[in-house]
Parts: structure tokens; C-alpha cells; sequence
């Protein structure tokens, strides 16, 4: 059970950071479904903070098969950009109920509420640097200046041609246009300074080889003032011999300044960022950027 345990953490700790790695933006007509997407997603982007609520399900398949559900809620502050997270759910078999905050690719997970932490510390909060896991899966190339959340709301910047509107739909009684969109990756590299490019385009080559595809298909819910009311984004990916699937769907709401959210000081803080490296090193056989591709297919699932 340690090995079935330990494999789909060092999975999900792998597709946060995918999750992580936001795109860029791009011009278009600000009138069509594609412009009104872009329009909204740097509107968003541009707000002071905001709150969410939402949930989140990971399905892990292949020689073990796993799964865990949660639901997820805080709020965003943009400058600095931080966030308050609070998480309730059922993990392997346990359930959970505990908060998060984040700073940049660092989280700090309260170990209150988390399944046998005191094993590990007595300090009332995880440590772990999310841009450790993100080089190690050699996509250090794409920016990841933040991970909170709702951090895939920068995927709708690279948005394709493919954009369908769905009608319209109210989302906390605010009234919305509903879009399904199709996120092209290969725009990323097309956005960066002329400079980038060439490492961007490396970047997304890892990337699409990880997740099977070079596309993300979304549907984005946008307000009369251009920002995002509800998100919802599923994503399959290949990690460590396993099949992961994630479902995601967020609502946004409460735009404006939001209470400042103070980090935990170092004292009270242990970090599992080695931890987290070395158990995707043992499980995945990840040795640095250049055995990604080999590292990260399904193949035996072994």
C-alpha cells in the first residue's frame, strides 16, 4: 500500500506542476468569440483578487489505480500574488480537511487534518517548492510565476481558432456567455519575445510529450465586464508509467482587494521538497530534462 500510496502522490505532485506552467497571450479581434476569450482571460489576470470555489477529481490508472476527489475554496491577492486555500475531500481512503497558502510555486500545507503528518513532523505546516518538481520535469522553460488555483486561467490567452459560444448561463446570479475553447500550446512559443523562442518551442515539445497532445480543451464562463465567472478544464496526462486524468471546474466571484494573506514563517515549516524530488527520480526514473520524453510514458505502466 506504500508504493501504491507513494506513486500517486509523486503522480498528482507531477500534475500540479503541469497545471502550473500558464501561456502566454496573443493579439485577435477583440469582437469574436477567440478576442472576447483573450480579452477576459487578461481582464481576470489584471484584477486586484478575487475568491473561488470548486472541485477537483484525479483519476490515476495503470499498474496501481488510485483516485482522489476535493473540494477547494480561499481567495487570490495579485499583488503580491498569493493565495488562501482551503481543501476538504477524500484522499486514499482518508479524508482531509486542511488549508494552503501559496506564494509564488511554493505551497505551505497545514499538517492539521492531514492523514498521519505527525509521522513526518511535529511543525503545523508542509513546505514544498513546486518549481523543484517543475525542472525536474523539464519544463523550467515555461513560466510559472504562480500556482494557485485558478492558474489555468492564463491557458486561455493561447487560445485557438477552435472557440464555440454555448449560450448563455447564470453563475451566481451573474449572467454569463459560456465558451468552449481550444487551448493550442504551439501558440506559446509564437508569444514570447523573438529571443525565447527557439527554448519555448523545446518546452512545449516536452509538454505536448507528456500530456499526448498539443491542445486543451476548455469551457470559460465570461461577465458583461470581461472576466471569468467559472472555468472548468479536463486534462489527461502521462506521468511515471500512470495515466492520469484531471477534472477541474472553478467559480469566481467577489472581484476586488482581498484581505492580505500572510505566509508561515520558516520556524514552523518542513519542507518535503526533497522528499517530493526523490520519490518522482525513484518512481518515474526522471533524471533531468533530457530523459523526459523516455521517463514519462505509459507504456508497461510499470
Amino acid at each position: 500500500m506504500t508504493a501504491i500510496r507513494n506513486r500517486a502522490i509523486f503522480a498528482a505532485a507531477a500534475a500540479t506542476a503541469l497545471l502550473a506552467a500558464g501561456c502566454g497571450s496573443s493579439g485577435s479581434n477583440p469582437t469574436s468569440p477567440r478576442g472576447q476569450v483573450i480579452r477576459a482571460a487578461n481582464v481576470t489576470a489584471a484584477a486586484k483578487g478575487y475568491r473561488f470555489e470548486g472541485t477537483v477529481h484525479v483519476g490515476i490508472t495503470g499498474s496501481t489505480s488510485v483516485s482522489f476527489s476535493a473540494t477547494i475554496s480561499g481567495a487570490i491577492e495579485t499583488s503580491p500574488k498569493r493565495a488562501a486555500v482551503n481543501v476538504s475531500g477524500n484522499v486514499l481512503g482518508h479524508s482531509i480537511n486542511t488549508s494552503e497558502r501559496i506564494s509564488g510555486t511554493t505551497y505551505w500545507i497545514s499538517t492539521a487534518g492531514l492523514h498521519n503528518a505527525s509521522r513526518l513532523t511535529n511543525k503545523p505546516w508542509l513546505r514544498y517548492d513546486l518549481g523543484q518538481t517543475i525542472n525536474q520535469l523539464g519544463l523550467s522553460d515555461l513560466p510559472a510565476e504562480s500556482s494557485d488555483p485558478t492558474q489555468f486561467v492564463g491557458y486561455l490567452k493561447a487560445v485557438g481558432a477552435d472557440v464555440r459560444p454555448l449560450g448563455t448561463q447564470m453563475v451566481k446570479g451573474v449572467s454569463t456567455k459560456r465558451y468552449a475553447v481550444t487551448v493550442n500550446l504551439d501558440n506559446y512559443a509564437r508569444l514570447v519575445p523573438a529571443g525565447e523562442r527557439a527554448q519555448a518551442r523545446k518546452s512545449i515539445k516536452q509538454l505536448t510529450a507528456v500530456i499526448g497532445t498539443n491542445e486543451l480543451h476548455m469551457q470559460a464562463w465570461i461577465d458583461d465586464h470581461n472576466l471569468a465567472r467559472r472555468l472548468a478544464l479536463k486534462l489527461p496526462e502521462c506521468i511515471a508509467g500512470q495515466h492520469v486524468d484531471i477534472d477541474l471546474s472553478m467559480d469566481l466571484y467577489d472581484y476586488g482587494a482581498q484581505t492580505k494573506v500572510t505566509l508561515p514563517p520558516a520556524a514552523d515549516s518542513y519542507d518535503i521538497s526533497g522528499l517530493v524530488s526523490k520519490g518522482l527520480a525513484a518512481q518515474g526514473g526522471l533524471s533531468g530534462q533530457g530523459a523526459l520524453a523516455g521517463a514519462l510514458g505509459c507504456g508497461s505502466g510499470g
